[in-house]
């Protein structure tokens, strides 16, 4: 049986394409690439690994970066919110670091080195400034953003993002939900862990058939499960 998300991601891109978007990647330093969806005009005249900021492409809107949460991609994540938002705002949809497209060979696996990747990706492709709106993991990225370049970041969304997360936090968390760790909840390795996540994340989570769970399990977990377990949340 062929893999559902194998089927939904083209038909998923497509509509990315509908609204002004192209597949970008981006080489930040050797071994170290970000995927972007990112308007046309910063990317139809581009080479498909750019190291150099681009000169000829200028922005006619403001620059808006959606950042997904953990274990998800960019455009699984932001599909409506590139169709709402495109036709006033230039819309870039990165894969963090170890989700979708983005890959490094670098140890550094914290928040702070995927908002210095994400802002030389960005610069890259002839951003000078944007908003960032950031969901889960993503919003601890974008705040990070926001740290390191002030000027850069003009204003900052955050959604479900906990950026002080402390040890009696979590310890409530835990039997709040009935884990020992976040890595028991952020890394399902069945489909009953994969509902157990959805259940704390999405408040009217929808109905899927078992398969569906499996099929998503196998694309956007368990590919990088070794690497998602040395990512810092925090």
């Amino acid at each position: 049986m062929v893999n559902l998300m194998k089927v939904v991601n083209p038909l998923v891109e497509s509509l990315l394409k509908f609204y002004g978007l192209r597949a970008q990647t981006i080489e930040i330093e050797p071994g170290t690439v970000i995927h972007f969806w990112a308007p046309t005009s910063v990317t139809k005249n581009q080479t498909n690994r750019q190291t150099k900021p681009a000169t000829t492409a200028k922005l006619k809107k403001p620059a808006l970066l959606l950042l997904h949460g953990f274990g998800a991609t960019g455009v699984l994540t932001w599909l409506f919110q590139v169709a709402a938002f495109s036709g006033k705002y230039a819309v870039f949809v990165p894969d963090l670091l170890f989700f979708g497209g983005s890959t490094t060979d670098s140890t550094n696996r914290s928040p702070a080195f995927q908002a210095e990747c994400l802002t030389k990706g960005l610069k890259l492709l002839g951003v000078e400034s944007c908003a960032v709106v950031g969901c889960s993991y993503g919003g601890i990225v974008g705040s990070k953003m926001a740290l390191l370049e002030p000027n850069f970041v003009k204003c900052l969304v955050l959604s479900n993002s906990n950026l002080a997360l402390t040890e009696s936090q979590s310890e409530e968390a835990f039997e709040r939900v009935g884990i020992r760790s976040w890595p028991e909840l952020l890394l399902p390795d069945t489909v009953e862990g994969l509902k157990r996540l959805l259940r704390v994340i999405v408040y009217k989570q929808p109905w899927f058939p078992d398969w569906a769970y499996k099929h998503f399990l196998e694309v956007c977990f368990r590919l990088c499960a070794s690497e998602y377990l040395f990512i810092q949340i925090a």
